[in-house]
C-alpha cells in the first residue's frame, strides 16, 4: 500500500512539474504563425473531381491546384518535387535539387494552373502561407512529409500522354 502511494505521488508530481513548465511564457516565446492552409485535395474533403470542381486534379499534363484561401496574408508559397525525390525524407524538401518547381501566387488566388509537366509522372507538392509581418511568422508547410505520413502529403499523377503525340 505504501508503495501505490509514493507511485502515485510521484506521477502526480511529475504530472505539476511537467505542466508547469508549459505554462504563458513559452506561448510569448514563440511567435504566432500564419494560419496554415491546405490543398483542397479528396482526402481531406471527401470529394473527388469532378464531384468537387475544386479539386486539385491533372488534365493531361497539367495540374491544376487548388488550395483553401487564408485571410490577410502575403501571399502563398508553393514548391513540387517528383514523388519519388522526396517520398522517402522529410529533409529531402531542403535540397534544392530535388525541386522541379518554387513560386509564390499573391494572396488574392486559391488556385493555379502548372502546366507542361512530364506525362505519366507523380508529383508530390508544398504549400505555405506568407505572413505580412515577416519570414518567422510564415505558417507551417503542408506537404512536406513522407509517404509513412500520409496525412501531411499531397501527391497527384499527371495523365498519360495521348496516343495522337506518338503520331508522326
Amino acid at each position: 500500500m505504501k508503495k501505490l502511494l509514493i507511485y502515485s505521488l510521484i506521477f502526480v508530481s511529475t504530472l505539476l512539474a511537467t505542466s508547469a513548465c508549459g505554462g504563458e511564457d513559452d506561448e510569448q516565446i514563440l511567435p504566432d504563425r500564419a494560419t496554415m492552409t491546405t490543398f483542397r485535395i479528396s482526402e481531406i474533403t471527401g470529394m473527388s473531381y469532378p464531384e468537387d470542381s475544386l479539386e486539385m486534379h491533372a488534365m493531361g499534363n497539367s495540374i491544376h491546384l487548388h488550395w483553401f484561401g487564408v485571410g490577410d496574408c502575403a501571399g502563398y508559397e508553393i514548391m513540387y518535387a517528383l514523388q519519388e525525390a522526396v517520398a522517402k525524407d522529410e529533409l529531402a524538401w531542403t535540397n534544392p535539387n530535388n525541386i522541379a518547381g518554387h513560386f509564390i501566387v499573391s494572396a488574392e488566388k486559391s488556385d493555379t494552373i502548372l502546366n507542361d509537366l512530364q506525362y505519366a509522372t507523380t508529383y508530390s507538392f508544398a504549400i505555405r502561407v506568407l505572413s505580412n509581418r515577416g519570414e518567422q511568422y510564415h505558417s507551417e508547410w503542408f506537404g512536406v512529409g513522407t509517404d509513412r505520413q500520409w496525412a501531411n502529403i499531397c501527391q497527384r499523377k499527371t495523365e498519360e500522354q495521348p496516343d495522337s503525340l506518338y503520331e508522326h
